[in-house]
């Protein structure tokens, strides 16, 4: 173990446990150092590098981090209180706290670049509304990213399309990250708001139609200043806010006076509607068969007990089906592993598609900014982006093709 030490912010370390929920004693023993080893550390702010990463990966931090000059609050929350029913506080597994602890922490990486430099400063989030009218905050999103009918017929991939969108709101100022290692089931995505650099979480493993059903409802969370995760808990259903974001993203996608029209149009004497037909209308709406479903259901043309049952048959194909891939792609994985090895280039290909997806162009770009205005190390720019310095090349030549699939 290197014994050099390092001069770090004390008061970086104590925020960084306290955020992480360790006890003084608990992370000793996690560290293999007595307790006052621990205490130490946090008071004079002197650790030798081993230890400052050992320290980094149990907080899920970046070692830059403990560096910074500026205090931090003490009393600060990274992750919002969420709630179910009542004063009943839900309990985040470690993987969503780690997905969030992570969103925070990019963010931060950008926020310390700005109170270091002069001419680097970020904007104000100014997308606010008070309206509890679903169709007029609706029209005023549609409005502000210039989302028309005609221009959605013209994107005709499922995954351009939920870039192109992606794209509209990073503009205003939002950080959108992807995440990967949290089940459809426990959050398809999450809303954390900052009066600078507000964010949006999207979990990868949903359909690109849903992905981009979850992008609209988690960015209403931000307009109406109100941090949310989704499919936290049973309770979304009654719960007004979410009942209120989903209502809005859905209008936003489909508005209600162009549904209806098309439904009189080619639909006008469907009496028990069914998957195909479902299915004709979200290729057309390009959302997902339970955004048309959803929106049957608030015009009144199917009952909330089918909605219910056929939103339950979904899920569980849809799980059996993903299942169903992951297997086919372990075994496939595993026949074609040795070609995968000779192929280097296009697994840089991968994991810098990868790369964006978790981090986003708003974010990723500004790094890059920074890296290349010699602001920070090369080993800053890998710890930033999470990826080996071999993949820059490929993630700057998707960022300026704009062709991140």
């Amino acid at each position: 173990m290197s014994s050099s030490k390092l001069k770090t912010n004390g008061n970086w370390l104590t925020w960084a446990r306290k955020m992480s929920d360790y006890k003084i004693d608990a992370i000793a023993k996690k560290m293999k150092v007595d307790l006052n080893t621990v205490s130490q550390w946090e008071k004079t702010g002197d650790i030798d590098y081993d230890n400052l990463i050992k320290l980094s990966n149990h907080y899920n931090r970046s070692p830059m981090l403990f560096f910074n000059i500026n205090n931090p609050d003490l009393k600060e929350q990274t992750t919002p209180d969420f709630r179910t029913k009542g004063d009943k506080k839900e309990k985040l597994s470690f993987d969503i706290i780690k997905v969030l602890q992570n969103a925070n922490n990019k963010r931060e990486n950008l926020i310390s670049l700005e109170e270091e430099l002069d001419d680097y400063e970020f904007p104000i989030f100014q997308l606010n509304s008070s309206t509890e009218n679903v169709n007029k905050l609706a029209e005023y999103v549609r409005k502000i990213i210039g989302m028309k009918k005609s221009q959605i017929d013209v994107i005709k991939s499922q995954e351009k399309a939920l870039d192109h969108w992606i794209g509209k709101i990073e503009k205003l100022g939002v950080l959108i990250f992807q995440f990967y290692d949290v089940k459809i089931s426990e959050m398809r995505g999450y809303a954390l708001y900052h009066e600078k650099l507000p964010i949006i979480g999207i979990n990868n493993k949903e359909h690109p139609n849903g992905k981009k059903f979850t992008l609209f409802h988690e960015l209403v969370h931000l307009i109406i200043r109100k941090e949310g995760i989704s499919n936290l808990n049973k309770f979304d259903i009654e719960n007004k806010t979410e009942i209120f974001c989903n209502a809005v993203a859905g209008e936003i996608l489909i508005p209600q006076k162009i549904f209806e029209t098309k439904l009189n149009d080619d639909y006008d004497n469907v009496n028990k509607w069914n998957d195909k037909q479902i299915y004709e209308l979200s290729k057309y709406f390009k959302v997902s068969n339970e955004v048309i479903l959803r929106k049957l259901l608030i015009s009144k043309k199917i009952s909330s007990k089918y909605y219910n049952l056929k939103k339950k048959e979904w899920e569980e194909m849809y799980i059996a089906i993903q299942t169903k891939k992951q297997y086919e792609k372990k075994k496939n994985h595993e026949k074609s592993k040795q070609i995968q090895n000779e192929l280097k280039h296009d697994h840089y290909i991968r994991q810098a598609t990868q790369a964006l997806r978790k981090n986003g162009n708003l974010y990723t770009n500004l790094v890059l900014e920074a890296y290349d205005s010699k602001l920070i190390t090369n080993k800053t720019l890998s710890d930033y982006l999470e990826v080996n310095l071999q993949i820059i090349g490929e993630i700057r030549n998707k960022l300026k093709s704009g062709d991140i699939e």
